[in-house]
């Protein structure tokens, strides 16, 4: 990975591999402190088991992500599947702040980084030869 996303053109705002692996573990290490809260609520919120759902298919659709892009260097592909999973975290988070706001709050950092590395994935396909 390193050699491939290092030979590309990157936009202005891109972070090296060695600044944006670390960030992007924090925000996943940060965003199950959120997970713990939903997954700990058995209060009978009708709320929860969506948020546990949401949560489980963005994780998901980030790993096949992290796959296409990453592993197989195919960011054609990989960025419609970060668009798809770009919706889920939306409706994830909501459904977070409906079991618990300190919950959503816990996830918002992970929906940043999420964010920003599906920039970076449009910012490759525009500016290289794909």
């Amino acid at each position: 990975m390193r050699h491939w996303y290092e030979s590309l053109e990157t936009p202005d705002l891109s972070f090296p591999i060695i600044i944006l692996a670390p960030i992007h573990f924090a925000a996943i290490v940060i965003s199950s402190f959120g997970v713990k809260v939903v997954m700990a609520n058995m209060s009978g919120n009708p709320a929860v088991n969506p948020a546990r759902k949401y949560y489980g298919a963005w994780l998901f659709l980030h790993a096949v992500w992290l796959v296409l892009f990453a592993g197989l260097h195919i960011p054609v592909i990989s960025l419609g599947f970060g668009m798809f999973e770009w919706a889920i975290a939306v409706l994830c988070i909501q459904k977070f702040y409906n079991v618990d706001p300190v919950a959503g709050r816990r996830i918002l950092l992970f929906f940043v980084v999420t964010s920003y590395l599906m920039y970076i994935n449009a910012a490759i396909l525009s500016l290289n030869n794909y």
